[in-house]
């Protein structure tokens, strides 16, 4: 399978930045376009740009949004191919971020099944009703099409748009899940104090929108009653 990688970020002038972009790239074991986005006028807006300008231009066959604080093993790629040829129900796949209890706490464990291993590979299915964290997030060509642009606001950090995307994977009829790819890494930016206080003012700010944003989408309104015991992880990271 052939991959387009979109890495939105406003990190590009930090110390280590392109090595880490370096590094990122150098995991790649399939033909990929890789593209770092220019994140500054939001999450949602620039997911949306690449959504609407990148993949239709592509011919790749899968769509990975990356965070730029993770770093995954080197033939991650092939794992995830490997999936979605083998589970044609699934259309949104995630890496596993190992078995350490802060980790499982963040991919929202006790929402996802035990694992299942089948044809080398290992599979934890995500229940309907939650979805794959955004740190890596691999959709089917079609799957992220029919997914749709995600809902924008006028907040610069936004924590909704892997749950609205992955709730509208659901809607389509499709299955998701994470896949083990080997060991990952969380690079711990130094961020500015005032890009951490922006942070928390802008999820402050967004909590009374986010049941409007799942409705649009026509997905559960109950993102919210988890999105909120996901605040302080997402606090806790870049």
């Amino acid at each position: 399978m052939t991959f387009l990688v979109v890495i939105p970020t406003i990190r590009q002038p930090y110390p280590g930045f392109d090595e880490v972009m370096r590094r990122i790239e150098a995991s790649f074991t399939l033909p990929t376009e890789f593209h770092v986005i220019d994140g500054k006028s939001g999450k949602a807006q620039t997911l949306n740009k690449a959504l609407l300008e990148l993949l239709p231009s592509s011919q790749a066959e899968v769509y990975v949004t990356m965070d730029d604080d993770f770093v995954p093993s080197e033939g991650w790629q092939n794992k995830v191919s490997a999936a979605f040829e083998s589970r044609s129900d699934y259309g949104a796949l995630g890496l596993w971020l190992g078995e350490d209890q802060e980790m499982l706490n963040y991919v929202g464990y006790t929402h996802i099944d035990k694992p299942v291993r089948a044809n080398g590979l290992v599979l934890h299915r995500v229940r309907p009703g939650h979805h794959v964290v955004g740190c890596n997030v691999a959709m089917r060509r079609q799957v992220a099409m029919d997914v749709g642009p995600t809902p924008e606001s006028t907040e610069k950090y936004q924590f909704w748009e892997d749950g609205w995307r992955g709730r509208r994977v659901t809607k389509l009829g499709f299955e998701q899940g994470f896949v083990e790819a080997g060991p990952v890494e969380f690079v711990r930016w130094q961020d500015t104090k005032e890009y951490q206080e922006m942070r928390i003012r802008d999820i402050e700010s967004a909590q009374g929108k986010v049941a409007a944003f799942m409705k649009q989408g026509g997905v559960a309104p109950s993102f919210w009653a988890r999105a909120k015991g996901k605040l302080s992880r997402i606090l806790g990271r870049s």
